[in-house]
């Protein structure tokens, strides 16, 4: 290897040990509200044909915690409410 490549071979293990030491954060701000409710959607499953109208789907911080009818499934306070009807 000539001496160029070597030059660009250490530039690039040194910008890659640099990125190791930058924190990419990709979680919410703090105080940011990271509960949602999907009030009156249709619902894909994956484990079946078919699709499930009138769904509720809870997610909290990035992760469903519920999925279940509009009709039976509570939205619990503090939830960001999100209405897919249209």
């Amino acid at each position: 290897m000539n001496a160029f490549g070597r030059t660009i071979l250490g530039l690039t293990a040194v910008i890659v040990a640099a990125s190791g030491a930058v924190s990419l954060d990709t979680s919410p701000a703090p105080g940011a509200p990271g509960d949602f409710a999907f009030v009156n959607v249709t619902v894909i499953p994956m484990d079946r044909p078919g699709s499930l109208t009138n769904q509720t789907v809870l997610v909290s911080d990035g992760k469903i915690q519920a999925i279940g009818s509009s009709e039976r499934l509570a939205v619990r306070a503090g939830y960001t409410v999100i209405d897919g009807r249209g």
